[in-house]
């Protein structure tokens, strides 16, 4: 669960270690589901699936052992969700569920911004 007091969007970056089948992650909003992403495909045991809006262009990518980019995944996505959100004002918690038996390993991080005027 993270926590945001700022009003503006915040960027994440989401890694879903493998190995993983068809990911879905979710973002829930004060315990409201706000948005999804989906990638269609395996990532394998020692692989990790990121799912970045703390750089520009955003990025869903496949990195190796060594945090190397093994594949652009972003074409792999289902395209019917939203794919990339930001962290939003209140508690956001990140879910992510998959097709393989194993229980995944996931890490989120948040860089929470605010505006000055």
């Amino acid at each position: 669960m993270i926590d945001s007091d700022s009003h503006g969007d915040s960027p994440c970056k989401v890694t879903v270690y493998g190995p993983c089948t068809n990911p879905v992650w979710k973002h829930y909003v004060n315990n409201v589901l706000y948005e999804t992403g989906r990638y269609e495909g395996n990532i394998p045991d020692g692989h990790k699936l990121v799912i970045d809006t703390t750089q520009i262009p955003y990025s869903i990518t496949e990195r190796g052992v060594s945090d190397e980019v093994v594949a652009d995944r972003y074409q792999m996505c289902d395209f019917t969700t939203e794919r990339f959100f930001h962290l939003q004002y209140g508690s956001n918690r990140i879910s992510v569920v998959h097709e393989g038996l194993n229980v995944l390993n996931v890490m989120v991080e948040g860089r929470i911004s605010y505006e000055t005027v």
